[in-house]
């Protein structure tokens, strides 16, 4: 009889023209491959696709693209939306090649003229969420906000090869409005990287305490505010919404073919690129995924207690029991959750929470993939267990955590 409680494996969504953007301003320009062509976007964004990938061992990969040389409906109906935007032909020609890289580490891609990237994502969430699956959303781009749920975390990175974990908690906390409220608020506050002016003498503030009144753009309509220009704010709401009935393949769960990708890498010149990918492809892999990295602080190892006498199980991996003297979990909770996302640790240990125990962020790790018990404390102390949900092996620590009296920690003092 085996035990295997791993939470299913979330799909991974990625805007990818987001992300190759980052990879080619980042990248020296003499990064090239065969033919004397650029692949500084191509090496980074694969870089940054395989450490993500490792990183949560998604079920799945889709990869959204803009098209470029066709208009959007955005463009049609906003001729100025994105006005002003030029890019180099090298970096576009990089964007040409790289869903055949994609494809080739045997991952799906979204493309389709009309369509940008953001509304591949929109629709890979919804459908992913129609099946009762958990989908990671890795995007630059804060419109993905809007998308945040239960189910849907955003991937927003912050710094370098850092991301932040965005769920409704953290939009709120951000913007002072419900993920559903998103396309509502960009359009009454403007987004100057989309050229959407917003409302007149209207700022953030402003839109946040609009939204939690009237909670829409039409209910500020019906109050009977700003109707002078409702009518190019409903245009910028439209603009700013993403929309999940843009075409995408379907999405079972997926194997990778790292030596393929290997061989591409091979025959674009880009040795470093093929070696690591080589050695993926000789990795054994951990439950349909690599093997992920990442040191944790106070880290031990710990086997888990023998099976009882008359059952027979699977030997159970060991698991990783973390502490962390945190010095305030509201600061440096980004950096919490970083850690997190990076190490999976099983169970962590947090000291000097120094955090109101009404103020303990449990949903925003409901999200990362862990539960908690905690007892907070505004000044000095209070401390929490957090242990990862579906953490593997028979009778861990982190399944008697989860079963224990919770009152025992989490009873206010």
């Amino acid at each position: 009889m085996t035990d295997d409680t791993r939470a299913p494996r979330p799909l991974l969504v990625v805007d990818g023209d987001s992300f190759a953007h980052r990879a080619y301003h980042a990248l020296p320009k003499s990064i090239r491959r065969s033919g004397g062509r650029g692949a500084g976007a191509i090496v980074g964004f694969a870089n940054f696709l395989l450490r993500l990938y490792s990183s949560e061992e998604p079920r799945a990969v889709l990869v959204g693209w803009d098209t470029l040389d066709a208009p959007t409906y955005r463009q049609r109906l906003f001729p100025d939306y994105q006005g002003g935007r030029h890019f180099d032909p090298e970096l576009v020609e990089q964007l040409e090649a790289l869903p055949a890289f994609v494809a080739a580490c045997g991952f799906a891609n979204a493309k389709a003229p009309g369509y940008e990237a953001d509304d591949f994502l929109a629709a890979a969430v919804a459908a992913e969420e129609r099946r009762g699956g958990r989908v990671l959303v890795a995007s630059g781009d804060r419109d993905a906000f809007q998308l945040a749920s239960e189910r849907t975390v955003i991937l927003h990175p912050v710094k370098a090869g850092e991301m932040a974990r965005i769920g409704p908690e953290e939009v709120r906390a951000r913007y002072g409005v419900e993920p559903r409220q998103v396309p509502d608020f960009i359009a009454l506050r403007g987004d100057p990287s989309d050229r959407l002016p917003g409302a007149k003498g209207v700022g953030p503030k402003g839109t946040a305490s609009l939204l939690r009144k009237y909670g829409t753009l039409e209910g500020v309509a019906a109050a009977g505010r700003l109707l002078a220009e409702m009518e190019a704010l409903r245009l910028y709401k439209r603009i700013a919404t993403m929309d999940a009935s843009a075409p995408i393949p379907d999405l079972p769960d997926q194997t990778p073919t790292w030596a393929r990708a290997a061989a591409l890498a091979r025959e674009w010149e880009l040795p470093a690129l093929a070696r690591r990918l080589d050695a993926l492809a000789a990795a054994k892999p951990r439950g349909g995924a690599p093997p992920s990295g990442g040191a944790a602080p106070t880290r031990k190892k710990a086997a888990g207690p023998a099976p009882r006498q008359g059952r027979t199980r699977a030997a159970s991996r060991p698991f990783t029991i973390a502490t962390f003297n945190i010095n305030n979990l509201v600061k440096r909770f980004p950096n919490l959750l970083a850690w997190l996302a990076r190490s999976k640790p099983d169970v962590v240990c947090l000291q000097e929470l120094k955090t109101a125990h009404e103020a303990f962020p449990e949903a925003a790790l409901r999200n990362a993939g862990y539960d908690a018990v905690w007892r907070g404390e505004p000044t000095y102390n209070g401390v929490a267990i957090l242990s990862r949900l579906g953490a593997p092996g028979p009778g861990t620590a982190c399944r008697a955590i989860r079963a224990m009296n919770r009152a025992a920690i989490s009873r206010p003092p």
